[in-house]
C-alpha cells in the first residue's frame, strides 16, 4: 500500500507555479489553497519589478521565487514575452542609470531614457538636457526602488508601489 504524506511538509519541486499574468508574474504554491485558488507565494509587477512576498509563504518556495524574480529583474529595460501569440511587455518602467540618475524607460525608443533627476555629486544627468542614450553593456541600469525615489527627491506615481 502506498504511503500518503502531507505535501506541505515534503519537498516537491513541482509545488511552485509561475505564471505570466497581465500585471506581472505570479508565484503560487500548488499544494495550498486560498479562496479557491493556489496560495500566492509572491508577485512581481512588470512595471516596478518590486518583489512582493505573499503572507505566510513557504520559505523554500519563497527563495525559489526570489531567484527566478532576480533573473527577471536583471532584464530590466528588455521585452518579456507573456503569451504564446507574441504579446510582450517592457520590464520595469523606472530605473536607476549608473547609480547616479533616476530615469524612466520609453517603450517606443528603447535605448533612450527620460531623466527624472540626476545626482550632480555622482555625475548624474540633468533632466533639463533631455533624454539620455542607454548603451547596454556599457551603462548599468536596475529597477528603481522606493528608496531611490526618496534619495532623488522624486514623488513616485500614485499607486506605483502598491
Amino acid at each position: 500500500m502506498e504511503k500518503r504524506t502531507n505535501s506541505s511538509t515534503v519537498s516537491n519541486p513541482n509545488r511552485l507555479f509561475i505564471g505570466d499574468y497581465p500585471g506581472g508574474i505570479v508565484f503560487s504554491d500548488t499544494s495550498r489553497e486560498s479562496n479557491g485558488d493556489y496560495r500566492r507565494v509572491a508577485f512581481l509587477p512588470y512595471e516596478s519589478l518590486e518583489f512582493i512576498p505573499g503572507k505566510d509563504a513557504d520559505t523554500e518556495l519563497l527563495s525559489r521565487a526570489k531567484a527566478y524574480a532576480a533573473a527577471i529583474q536583471a532584464r530590466v529595460g528588455q521585452w518579456h514575452q507573456v503569451s504564446a501569440c507574441g504579446q510582450r511587455v517592457l520590464l520595469g518602467k523606472y530605473v536607476v542609470l549608473n547609480e547616479n540618475t533616476l530615469a524612466y524607460l520609453q517603450p517606443e525608443r528603447p535605448n533612450l531614457l527620460g531623466v527624472l533627476h540626476g545626482s550632480a555629486l555622482k555625475g548624474g544627468h540633468d533632466w533639463k538636457n533631455g533624454t539620455v542614450a542607454y548603451v547596454p553593456g556599457i551603462d548599468r541600469i536596475r529597477p528603481a526602488t522606493r528608496a531611490d525615489f526618496y534619495e532623488y527627491r522624486v514623488e513616485p506615481p500614485s499607486g506605483f508601489f502598491n
